[in-house]
């Protein structure tokens, strides 16, 4: 079963997220902040983050740059969400730390679920789903 850790300040966000994943047969993890998040990673490392831009006490580059330190060899990909639209720019600048794809919020589902599924089979990059 693929771990995915959902990192989401927003409680019915990451509750839905989390939700429809399992529903999907991935184990999921939660986390509301990023010092959540890192003790989450420490836990159990998960094959894929989910990950808010903005939390309450670190940002997404934050979070994406003390997961890649802790990890051996490749890091983990991360989906990068956020309610800016300009997400392109900073999941360039964050591929090195494992940023995959990026969906400015709202997504669709639909297209959620396919961008966790590509990162977990090691697919290709991916752009914008929106």
């Amino acid at each position: 079963m693929t771990r995915v850790l959902v990192i989401e300040d927003d409680h019915p966000i990451r509750a839905l997220l989390t939700d429809l994943l399992e529903g999907e047969g991935y184990s999921v993890s939660e986390a509301a902040s990023g010092a959540d998040a890192l003790r989450a990673f420490e836990y159990q490392r998960p094959e894929a983050i989910v990950l808010d831009m903005t939390l309450p006490d670190m940002n997404g580059q934050q979070i994406a740059e003390m997961c890649c330190l802790r990890t051996q060899g490749a890091p983990v990909p991360i989906l990068l969400m956020s309610a800016t639209a300009q997400l392109a720019r900073p999941a360039e600048q964050l591929r090195r730390f494992g940023v995959r794809g990026f969906l400015p919020k709202p997504f669709d589902l639909d297209k959620f679920l396919l961008a966790v599924e590509c990162m977990t089979a090691a697919a290709p990059v991916l752009a914008a789903t929106s």
